[in-house]
């Protein structure tokens, strides 16, 4: 890339979430919800597992049949990942996090879940202190 085409067109940071920011396997939900602690807001419900020997925080989305069809809950989860991408939770201590949109209220705003993902972060690092760090 020549430097007028670096100049117009600026390195800009990742907009992808590649696959090891992801919790992908069942085992990887189960761990995080059976040994982490739980928080929760309005629209979501997120269990968050502070790890000792990561590289970066991860996180898992889980959207049920109660929520919607297919496509609200895949609508629902984009909205979720990109709002995480976005937040300050990205950034941070080692987390693995899995979030569960609650069916009685799902997210639909973005600018509510931005909100709530700062809330998330604002608690987790107040409870971190607290909390037992192990691989």
């Amino acid at each position: 890339m020549s430097e007028i085409e670096r100049a117009v067109h600026p390195i800009q940071p990742l907009k992808t979430f590649p696959k090891k920011l992801r919790l992908r396997k069942r085992n990887q939900f189960l761990k995080v919800q059976q040994k982490g602690m739980r928080l929760s807001t309005e629209s979501l419900l997120v269990y968050a597992y502070l790890k000792k020997d990561a590289f970066a925080n991860r996180i898992g989305i889980t959207a049920s049949k109660k929520v919607g069809k297919a496509h609200d809950r895949n609508r629902i989860k984009r909205l979720i990942r990109e709002a995480f991408r976005q937040s300050t939770l990205r950034h941070g201590h080692f987390w693995d996090i899995v979030v569960v949109a609650k069916a009685e209220n799902p997210p639909c705003d973005f600018l509510a879940l931005c909100q709530d993902f700062e809330q998330i972060a604002s608690q987790l690092s107040q409870k971190e202190k607290n909390f037992k760090v192990s691989r």
